[in-house]
């Protein structure tokens, strides 16, 4: 995936067709939830199909996310933030969204020399995607009357 003649090749080709966000990067690693990956990147408004071959545009469908930071490369890291943002959903009135087919994304923001060297490693953005519970709503609304 890495290589020049990978994915990151294919990508990184195209970095004048991204379309920037203030404190964020274009792109994210996407874990579907059968287990399969995908990488996306977000474009400028005028990119057509042509520009971005041999990679095809889509329409992300976006929605709710709940996002942590963990230290890129290190499971356990990785897992303590993932059971925090579990316990997060557990008492919060959100849910995990499976509707969308996403387990969880991530990105590395701040993929810069000086955030490594002043850090000791490089921070990795999860996001999970969730919506509003209704079994938790009812039981809240429930508890109102």
């Amino acid at each position: 995936m890495m290589k020049k003649d990978g994915a990151s090749g294919v990508v990184w080709n195209h970095t004048k067709l991204f379309k920037y966000f203030i404190f964020d990067c274009p792109d994210f690693l996407i874990k579907r939830t059968n287990d399969m990956y995908e990488w996306i990147c977000a474009v400028k408004d005028d990119v057509t199909e042509a520009d971005v071959a041999p990679t095809k545009l889509f329409e992300f469908e976006g929605g709710l996310y709940a996002m942590s930071v963990t230290i890129n490369g290190n499971m356990d890291s990785i897992d303590k933030v993932m059971k925090k943002m579990q316990r997060w959903l557990d008492n919060t009135n959100f849910e995990f969204d499976d509707s969308r087919g996403i387990a969880h994304m991530g990105n590395m923001p701040y993929n810069h020399k000086s955030v490594k060297t002043g850090l000791g490693y490089l921070q990795l953005q999860r996001y999970i995607p969730i919506k509003l519970s209704e079994s938790k709503l009812e039981g809240v609304n429930a508890n109102r009357r």
